[in-house]
């Protein structure tokens, strides 16, 4: 997947070597697709739906079933592709986790997150362990997988979207914190 030094979306940023855009642009492209508004370096793009294949992604050359910002040439599931990916490069799967179970999945933000699922430990069949680095960790349990990966699923949707908020003052931040706990 790595292209690089540059980032697709401003040619500044170097990014990693599995990236193909830098965390600022990450942050921009997701807030543009979750508002249907493109703007970028005070231009305002169309965002296509379905385009024709003239259109296609830059980063992953597909067209078909994505949303595409006309002239950047980004898709959506480029974009969100990019905010998680396996923590340490998969070496954590299978091996003994912190509920003292076995991690099944194990993904890590570029904004700043971690989130693991592991299978028969110490205390419930299923655990959550996530965390927004620098702020907090939280563990949740269930009793089924099916249970257990619904709640990951919400649980990385709501890290994504606090992570991707605008500037948040400390209470809102606490009452997130708490919140959050609160629901899982």
């Amino acid at each position: 997947m790595a292209h690089g030094l540059k980032c697709y979306c401003c040619g500044r940023n170097q990014t990693s070597d599995a990236h193909y855009y830098c965390r600022d642009c990450l942050v921009k492209l997701k807030n543009m697709f979750d508002t249907n508004r493109a703007v970028f370096d005070g231009e305002e793009y169309e965002i296509l739906e379905n385009p024709y294949h003239s259109c296609h992604c830059i980063s992953c050359g597909e067209h078909e079933n994505r949303r595409i910002i006309d002239t950047l040439l980004i898709c959506d599931k480029c974009v969100e592709s990019e905010l998680w990916e396996q923590a340490d490069n998969g070496l954590t799967l299978n091996t003994v986790g912190s509920e003292y179970g076995i991690i099944v999945k194990d993904e890590e933000s570029v904004l700043g997150a971690r989130i693991t699922i592991e299978n028969n430990g110490a205390t419930a069949p299923y655990a959550i362990t996530c965390g927004i680095y620098g702020l907090f960790v939280h563990t949740a349990f269930f009793g089924t997988v099916i249970e257990a990966n619904i709640k990951y699923d919400e649980m990385k949707k709501e890290m994504q979207a606090f992570l991707l908020a605008e500037a948040l003052n400390e209470a809102d931040i606490s009452d997130w914190c708490r919140d959050f706990a609160d629901r899982y």
